[in-house]
């Protein structure tokens, strides 16, 4: 079936290359995926339409899917850790992602959720929650997201769409304290005339 059995990775400082062998199920999706015998994907499980819906890996972490029943997009991804008794894995204590996403009617993002414990902040307006809006040709212009004022070098970002594929220039913002002073923040991006860029001009800090 022309399926990778197995890989060998170039030699680096450490030593010889690794060699990765994955495994597969009946329906060729991917089963499992060991690493010079170290497991990294114990199990994948998928739905009748070939979606995963839990992939294990070898750290005893999980991750679950849940995907709407009409439009079968990704509603809800969890990252847990779990115990297993043979194929069957139950979340253990230890939540480490919990992701809920909304579309519009054309089937883009317009919000993502992460209600982890791990990404919530004391005080509230740190919360990790990302709100999406987009022109009638679905192209990006807000993005809400969480950040932290303490950092002293400028942020610009640059989306360029084409025809065929996007394109983005990300010059980030660098920190170097230890406090992170969370707050959310609103990300405006307006057209500079020019139909196929857009380019990052305002921001609303919401403390």
């Amino acid at each position: 079936m022309n399926r990778i059995r197995k890989a060998t990775y170039p030699a680096d400082r450490d030593g010889p290359g690794k060699e990765m062998h994955p495994e597969y199920n009946k329906g060729g999706a991917l089963l499992s995926l060991k690493m010079d015998g170290a497991e990294y994907v114990k199990e994948v499980a998928y739905n009748a339409r070939g979606q995963r819906i839990l992939i294990a890996y070898g750290n005893k972490i999980m991750t679950r899917y849940a995907y709407d029943p009409k439009t079968f997009r990704v509603l809800r991804q969890r990252s847990a850790l779990y115990n297993h008794s043979g194929h069957t894995y139950t979340p253990n204590a230890g939540i480490r992602q919990d992701l809920q996403y909304t579309y519009d009617l054309e089937g883009t993002i317009t919000s993502i959720n992460d209600a982890a414990p791990a990404n919530t902040y004391a005080q509230g307006p740190g919360d990790l929650l990302r709100v999406f809006t987009h022109d009638p040709l679905r192209r990006l212009l807000s993005a809400t997201g969480r950040e932290t004022s303490n950092v002293y070098a400028q942020l610009r970002l640059v989306v360029s769409f084409c025809e065929s594929e996007s394109f983005t220039t990300i010059n980030p913002a660098f920190y170097s304290g230890t406090s992170w002073n969370l707050n959310i923040r609103t990300q405006d991006y307006t057209d500079t005339n020019m139909p196929s860029i857009f380019t990052m001009t305002t921001g609303r800090l919401r403390g």
